[in-house]
């Protein structure tokens, strides 16, 4: 069972968007708009920037301490919660393997343009890894991608950091989280 799931709306082709074809997520869209796209009232999930649906059912044991040490058999709640945060903010691929080939779920996002191959191919160059092609099947579960953007870059020691990108394309966890393994923070 989930504890939670969280995500937002996106938006593509508005006005002042730096890259048209990118979709962007709502906060960041109305940043660079300069007004609401979603709308301001009534509140609920359409109008959102960020949402966050708690799983009130889930009953194993939640962590709720901010130290980062939860027991074996507990859920880190705060971590929960940075990860969807960080979803509505953007941090999310729209990478999906279900269609024939690999596609992207509703056009690539914002955070895709920022991941690339060991050899520096962005993985949403078209000409390289068109939509629906085995070479786009095949960069989502390559174990050889990473995310290029210069901050990140600049904080992992002049390392771009490797993305999660195993053989088998796992819902929801392909170009999702970093590859834990070569970090060198």
């Amino acid at each position: 069972p989930w504890i939670a799931e969280g995500d937002g709306q996106f938006f593509k082709g508005f006005t002042n968007a730096p890259t048209p074809n990118f979709r962007y997520p709502t906060a960041l869209a109305n940043q660079f708009a300069g007004m609401d796209l979603n709308g301001t009232a009534p509140m609920n999930l359409n109008t959102a920037e960020i949402t966050i649906i708690i799983n009130s059912s889930y009953n194993s044991p939640l962590y709720l301490s901010i130290d980062g040490h939860p027991g074996a058999t507990q859920v880190d709640l705060v971590t929960v919660f940075l990860q969807l945060i960080t979803r509505g903010l953007g941090f999310l691929s729209s990478a999906n393997s279900s269609c024939p080939g690999a596609c992207w779920w509703g056009g690539p996002k914002i955070y895709d343009s920022f991941i690339a191959t060991g050899n520096n191919q962005l993985i949403t160059d078209a000409t390289l890894f068109p939509p629906f092609s085995q070479a786009l099947d095949l960069a989502f579960t390559s174990d050889n991608l990473y995310f290029i953007g210069p901050k990140a870059i600049m904080a992992n020691s002049g390392m771009a950091p490797k993305i999660s990108a195993p053989n088998i394309f796992l819902v929801g966890s392909v170009l999702r989280y970093l590859d834990e393994t070569p970090l060198s923070f």
